[in-house]
């Protein structure tokens, strides 16, 4: 009751501060827009704030831009700036997406996608060459730091279905390790992926293609993207 509480002071607060809490964009204003044909955009309360808008615009057949999807979205505990692993922190930039997998069946992907089972990890064993991949002991037979990497089916809510975000690619430890966008948990945070409910995720994954790309970052930030 306290934090929800909290959460109704922190909107009123911004309210009075004249903040818009769910922005309009002018998508063609960002270059890159000239890139591709779907963006997605992830946008915080404030730089420390774990609450965030959730948004996606996608170019159709008549050459518009069209809003598809407009909701709330959380991200990591401590808001952004990812720098490490455990920050609790969400990466800042525009990345695209390498991954679709999850607990349950396709629902109708366009791209290809992996339900997983019981010997699907995310190593993030910092000690790892394999470090931020994903893995499957079926075919992956060296040691590696179980408890510092995610068991992906042992997730009770939210990984149901998954786009791995491709931050960190180079696969440096300890920068940071599976962050993905996933559904709603319990929590109104992450511990750095991107959280959206899960019937907008759903909508999400069978649009997406391989052109779509996802930016994180302030709201005064977004038309420098």
């Amino acid at each position: 009751m306290k934090f929800i509480l909290l959460i109704i002071y922190f909107i009123f607060i911004i309210n009075l501060s004249g903040v818009n809490l769910s922005p309009t964009f002018d998508i063609t204003k960002l270059k890159t827009s000239l890139e591709t044909d779907q963006i997605m955009l992830v946008i915080p309360y404030s730089y420390t704030s774990s609450l965030a808008r959730f948004y996606y615009y996608v170019k159709k057949d008549d050459g518009k831009w069209h809003e598809i999807i407009n909701t709330e979205s959380h991200i990591g505990y401590n808001g952004l700036g990812k720098k490490k692993e455990r920050d609790l922190k969400t990466p800042i930039g525009k990345f695209n997406f390498t991954l679709f997998f999850g607990k349950e069946g396709n629902p109708g992907a366009k791209l290809p996608y992996i339900e997983v089972n019981d010997t699907v990890w995310w190593n993030c064993d910092l000690n790892s060459k394999e470090y931020n991949t994903m893995i499957s002991t079926d075919n992956y037979h060296k040691n590696f730091n179980k408890k510092q990497s995610e068991h992906i089916i042992d997730q009770q809510k939210g990984y149901e279905y998954i786009m791995n975000i491709n931050y960190n690619p180079e696969r440096i430890a300890p920068r940071g390790c599976a962050i993905f966008l996933h559904g709603f948990t319990d929590n109104y945070f992450t511990e750095g992926c991107v959280a959206i409910p899960q019937e907008k995720l759903k909508k999400v994954i069978t649009m997406a293609n391989e052109n779509s790309v996802i930016i994180i970052d302030e709201l005064k930030n977004i038309y420098n993207y």
